[in-house]
């Protein structure tokens, strides 16, 4: 029974230890999206054109509705992905922890 134990709380660690390394990875890509705001124009293909009225001159007409809408929703995509990334890494990390201090009953 003892080796049960011990192998429980080895998958625990290694468990523990590789939601750490997502919540370095979801850090990382954080970073990287604040640093290099470049990155976030391929999220800006997601979000849907709206409608543009257009001046005589060719020029769009936007209103602070739309520039402000749009801008929001292309930080908005990334956000909400490294929110989820960041959660789901520390539930991973939680179960690798509540596996290494779990102990193994001794009724059958």
């Amino acid at each position: 029974m003892r080796i049960l134990d011990r192998m429980g709380q080895i998958s625990g660690l290694i468990i523990f230890f590789v939601g750490v390394g997502l919540m370095l990875f979801t850090f990382y890509m954080g970073y990287t999206f604040i640093t290099n705001p470049d990155g976030l124009a391929g999220f800006a293909k997601l979000v849907p054109p709206s409608k543009v009225e257009v001046s005589a001159g060719g020029m769009p007409i936007l209103g602070l509705e739309e520039l402000v809408g749009a801008r929001m929703f292309v930080y908005l995509i990334p956000t909400s992905l490294i929110l989820a990334m960041g959660y789901v890494a520390s539930r991973i990390s939680a179960v690798g922890v509540k596996m290494y201090i779990c102990k193994r009953s001794d009724e059958p």
